[in-house]
């Protein structure tokens, strides 16, 4: 995911190869990240699987467990401003831990973590840490995600009589985040209850229309067609009818008006849906 984004973001101009850096233990990785513009870290910046804009500030935290390379992932946080966090969820607190001492105002944090939720990166990150938590989905890769950002904003309490407010994630930050997301799809933003919902829907609704494409090149495959040109068309049928919707969501439309076409007397498409029925 960290190499989608970061692909994305170059390729849509929001940073720059001369501000993308990047570091990973594997060389063949690292190899990768150069082959499309981003600059390898020296090997006294070596961290495993970090990826950073410097200049922007822009950081992408992909490693699977940080111990004892921490000071120079401290390091890398001093010199940056947005912070991405692609780790396994299981390793996003040790992650924020590791550098929590360093974050200031200035610092935003973004987790693209299942999971993990705003509560829970606050308490490993302390009272300076401005949250976003993002739930984008696979489709990411292709530069067409549709994801979902929430800012963290409020208290927190710690045993007896200690409290802490965090710091919130303002307006500002928001946009920012906004801007590098739509580099690589759609963002929305929405209340964190609201997780759980999103996760079913766009995170796991890719899963759910490859079955859906599937289905639909069963059924030509068992009227006669190739399963080849079965895949092809039900795919770019999938494709299109997305792309033509487009605008319907755009104008907040009726539902149904994107469906005029589909109800015209004796169409096909109208005969098909009322067999279905």
């Amino acid at each position: 995911m960290a190499e989608a984004l970061a692909r994305g973001f170059l390729a849509q101009g929001v940073t720059s190869e001369g501000k993308l850096s990047c570091t990973d233990p594997n060389s063949a990785r690292r190899e990768v990240f150069e082959s499309f513009g981003v600059k390898p870290c020296s090997a006294s910046l070596e961290v495993g699987g970090l990826y950073s804009i410097t200049s922007n500030c822009l950081v992408f935290h992909a490693l699977k467990l940080l111990t004892r390379h921490a000071l120079l992932t401290v390091q890398v946080v001093k010199d940056s401003e947005i912070i991405f966090i692609a780790v396994k969820p299981q390793y996003v607190a040790t992650v924020l831990k590791e550098v929590s001492h360093e974050l200031t105002d200035k610092h935003v944090i973004v987790s693209i973590a299942a999971g993990v939720t705003v509560a829970q990166m606050e308490e490993a990150a302390g009272p300076n840490a401005k949250i976003i938590r993002v739930m984008p989905n696979t489709p990411c890769l292709v530069s067409a995600t549709a994801a979902a950002m929430c800012r963290g904003a409020k208290v927190t309490t710690y045993a007896a009589k200690t409290f802490r407010v965090c710091a919130w994630a303002t307006a500002d930050d928001g946009e920012a985040v906004r801007k590098l997301m739509s580099a690589v799809g759609t963002i929305v933003e929405c209340d964190e209850k609201l997780f759980n919902a999103v996760t079913a829907l766009s995170g796991s609704g890719p899963a759910y229309v490859f079955v859906m494409i599937e289905a639909l090149a069963d059924g030509a495959v068992a009227a006669g067609l190739p399963r080849d040109i079965a895949m092809q068309l039900a795919a770019q049928t999938v494709f299109g009818s997305a792309k033509m919707y487009a605008p319907v969501i755009a104008d907040w439309l009726p539902v149904g008006a994107g469906c005029r076409d589909w109800k015209a007397p004796g169409s096909t498409q109208g005969c098909c849906l009322l067999a279905s029925r």
